[in-house]
């Protein structure tokens, strides 16, 4: 099988039957790699992606959302609390839960707070899981 490992942008090669490349490469080639249209992407330590607002996962979202396929791999997908696991769901199945508020109040206990919408909590685990 042809594996290719990109360490760089300038020796990238995006070629291969199977192209590795980190998610600061990723974020360096994603015009590149978004018209490439990858049959399926494997996304090691899925986690890095818990924070809609980084730059991380706004740049690698879009080329994971343009393969056909998408595999997330984490050994821990969410550290701390479900809050942290709707971008890689919006990742994998935005029609799942298209809503953040709705996932908020159902799975985060999110509810009206004294400074606005408060959703740092947990609800509704098992179901969740």
């Amino acid at each position: 099988t042809d594996i290719r490992i990109s360490y760089s942008a300038k020796n990238a090669s995006l070629d291969g039957a199977i192209n590795i490349v980190s998610y600061d490469l990723a974020s360096n080639l994603r015009q590149h790699i978004k018209q490439k249209r990858f049959k399926v992407i494997i996304v090691d330590e899925s986690h890095s992606l818990k924070d809609s607002r980084t730059q991380r996962t706004k740049n690698v979202s879009p080329i994971i959302k343009a393969a056909r396929r998408t595999i997330l791999l984490s050994g821990t997908p969410a550290v701390s609390r479900p809050l942290e696991l709707f971008p890689q769901l919006q990742i994998v199945a935005p029609s799942l839960f298209p809503n953040f508020y709705e996932y908020a109040v159902r799975y985060c206990d999110g509810h009206p707070g004294q400074y606005g919408f408060v959703c740092s909590g947990s609800s509704n685990l098992p179901e969740l899981h």
